[in-house]
Protein backbone atom coordinates (compact mmCIF):
# COMPACT_ATOMS: atom_id res chain seq x y z
CA UNK A 1 0.00 0.00 0.00
CA UNK A 2 1.20 3.40 -1.06
CA UNK A 3 1.70 6.05 1.23
CA UNK A 4 -1.05 8.23 -1.41
CA UNK A 5 -3.32 5.37 -1.20
CA UNK A 6 -3.22 4.73 2.80
CA UNK A 7 -3.88 8.77 3.03
CA UNK A 8 -7.41 7.89 0.76
CA UNK A 9 -8.33 5.30 2.86
CA UNK A 10 -8.10 6.95 5.81
CA UNK A 11 -9.84 10.32 4.53
CA UNK A 12 -12.66 8.45 3.02
CA UNK A 13 -13.54 6.12 6.07
CA UNK A 14 -12.98 9.31 8.56
CA UNK A 15 -15.37 11.74 6.40
CA UNK A 16 -17.98 9.10 6.03
CA UNK A 17 -19.43 9.35 9.21
CA UNK A 18 -19.33 12.61 8.91
CA UNK A 19 -21.33 13.46 6.38
CA UNK A 20 -23.45 10.39 7.17
CA UNK A 21 -26.40 12.49 8.72
CA UNK A 22 -27.94 16.63 9.13
CA UNK A 23 -25.87 16.98 12.33
CA UNK A 24 -27.48 15.23 14.98
CA UNK A 25 -24.83 13.04 17.00
CA UNK A 26 -24.98 10.23 19.60
CA UNK A 27 -21.87 11.27 21.54
CA UNK A 28 -22.53 12.62 24.79
CA UNK A 29 -22.04 16.16 25.27
CA UNK A 30 -18.48 16.97 26.75
CA UNK A 31 -17.16 13.80 24.65
CA UNK A 32 -15.77 16.40 22.16
CA UNK A 33 -12.23 16.61 23.89
CA UNK A 34 -11.71 12.73 23.66
CA UNK A 35 -13.68 11.95 20.44
CA UNK A 36 -10.49 14.55 18.95
CA UNK A 37 -7.86 13.03 20.79
CA UNK A 38 -8.62 9.35 19.85
CA UNK A 39 -8.83 10.76 15.89
CA UNK A 40 -5.29 12.14 16.22
CA UNK A 41 -3.71 9.91 18.11
CA UNK A 42 -5.12 7.15 15.54
CA UNK A 43 -3.50 10.04 12.67
CA UNK A 44 -0.15 9.93 14.51
CA UNK A 45 -0.13 6.50 15.30
CA UNK A 46 -0.96 5.55 11.46
CA UNK A 47 1.61 8.18 10.11
CA UNK A 48 3.93 6.96 11.98
CA UNK A 49 3.90 3.24 11.39
CA UNK A 50 3.86 4.15 8.04
CA UNK A 51 7.14 5.81 8.33
CA UNK A 52 8.52 3.01 10.31
CA UNK A 53 7.61 0.51 7.39
CA UNK A 54 9.62 2.79 4.50
CA UNK A 55 12.37 2.82 6.71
Amino acid sequence: MTLRSAFLLTLLLGSGPAFAHGGAHMHPHGADTWLIAALVATVVVGCASLLWRRK
